[in-house]
């Protein structure tokens, strides 16, 4: 949710960075 609005914004590069490794963590938990 949030993380989509970042994404268009770009606020900081820190966030991109930390967004990515969240993404496949929570594909796994949700298999």
């Amino acid at each position: 949710m949030t993380v989509r609005l970042d994404e268009r914004n770009r606020p900081e590069p820190d966030v991109v960075v930390i967004t990515a490794p969240f993404e496949p963590d929570r594909t796994l938990q949700s298999r």
